[in-house]
């Protein structure tokens, strides 16, 4: 609802000089309107503020990184210290951020001990985080639905590494 307020001034009648009379005695008149208008969203002053200091609550894009292993290898091949610095770099700007883990391994060979050697690579990745500084509570190991990797062997050979 909208008020307006009219005030008019009164002047004298024999004079012309712009002296204000005494305002009547009777009080101002109020009109009241109401508006059809569109409402109007609250204005940026209202808004919450937030510290400086908070950590964003969404991470833009989440950092991933695939570290691919030889044929029935567990040990990290030289490679991946420089294929894990994207998810580093991420992890240590975002202390809020949790990093996870997800083993895959191909489908030659028994399945038993492919889903150990699967699992083995993720510690030997979870193992390189922690040497770089990344606490081992952020650290999640996640096995994923379907362990066999898509592709090829080689391709299937693998650690992903994503920052959430």
């Amino acid at each position: 609802n909208i008020v307006a307020l009219m005030i008019v001034p009164v002047f004298g009648t024999g004079d012309h000089s712009a002296k204000a009379v005494a305002a009547p005695t009777k009080p101002p008149v109020i009109v009241e309107t109401k508006s059809t208008a569109m409402p109007v969203a609250a204005p940026a002053a209202v808004a919450p503020v937030v510290a400086a200091s908070a950590a964003p609550a969404v991470i833009a894009a989440a950092a991933l990184a695939k570290i691919y292993f030889a044929a029935g290898a567990k040990d990290l091949p030289a490679d991946s210290a420089k294929s894990l610095e994207p998810v580093i770099a991420s992890a240590k700007e975002n202390a809020a951020a949790k990093v996870t883990l997800s083993g895959f391994h191909d489908a030659t060979g028994d399945a038993v001990k492919n889903e150990e050697l699967a699992k083995d690579r993720a510690k030997a990745v979870r193992e390189a985080l922690k040497a770089a500084g990344i606490a081992e509570d952020r650290i999640e190991m996640k096995k994923p639905e379907v362990v066999t990797g898509t592709g090829d062997n080689a391709e299937a050979r693998r650690v992903e590494v994503s920052v959430k």
